[in-house]
């Protein structure tokens, strides 16, 4: 059996070069539109970085906002007392939900009490 050998015209070799050519412009603007959509004004990169921002801005507001809540809680939570050995703590009592404290109710926390 003799091998054939396989015999390539002109028009076959200027048909892939052809094909070769077309693909590499077709990837060249694929990767232009890319760059394009990510650095410009309205890119992924200054979004993220607007995201981030935004991100910050809303951690700072929501701190704010719970130390602005403990500190009006604490002006209704007596502070606890200590007497010798034994920890009390002291919470106001409004019975009739009138404004008015109506009297201090204490707990001891002592260990082994």
């Amino acid at each position: 059996m003799k091998r054939e050998k396989m015999v390539y015209s002109k028009g076959n070799r200027a048909i892939t070069l052809i094909a070769l050519i077309v693909t590499i412009i077709v990837l060249l603007i694929l990767a232009g539109v890319t760059i394009n959509l990510a650095v410009n004004n309205q890119g992924i990169f200054n979004k993220a970085k607007t995201a981030t921002r935004a991100y910050k801005n809303a951690t700072e507001d929501e701190r704010t906002g719970l130390d602005e809540a403990d500190k009006e809680i604490a002006k209704y939570m007596p502070k606890e007392e200590t007497e010798g050995a034994t920890n009390y703590t002291g919470y106001y009592a409004d019975v009739d939900d009138d404004g008015i404290v109506d009297g201090v109710i204490f707990i001891d926390l002592a260990q082994g009490a």
